[in-house]
């Protein structure tokens, strides 16, 4: 089984309460203009991508918090 979640919806360090969540270091990051994109890796081989409007928040080498709302997962079935 597969969980896809779309980069724009991954949160970093999100006050709020979000129903996933891992710890995370960022491993790149590509400003792309007004968009920054984070890959990231987690534990166990986990990697993510997140995308932020914006300035960089976090340079490479960062520990951050990624998150996202059950709601934005979708399974994929192998």
């Amino acid at each position: 089984m597969t969980i896809a979640v779309r980069p724009e919806r991954i949160r970093l360090d999100d006050t709020g309460r979000l129903d996933n969540e891992v710890a995370a270091t960022v491993a790149h990051v590509v400003y792309q203009g007004e968009t920054v994109r984070y890959l990231l890796a987690a534990e166990g081989g986990l990697e993510l991508q997140a995308v932020e409007l914006g300035r960089v928040r976090f340079p490479a080498g960062s520990r951050v918090r990624a998150g996202w709302a059950a709601a934005d997962a979708r399974v994929l079935l192998s």
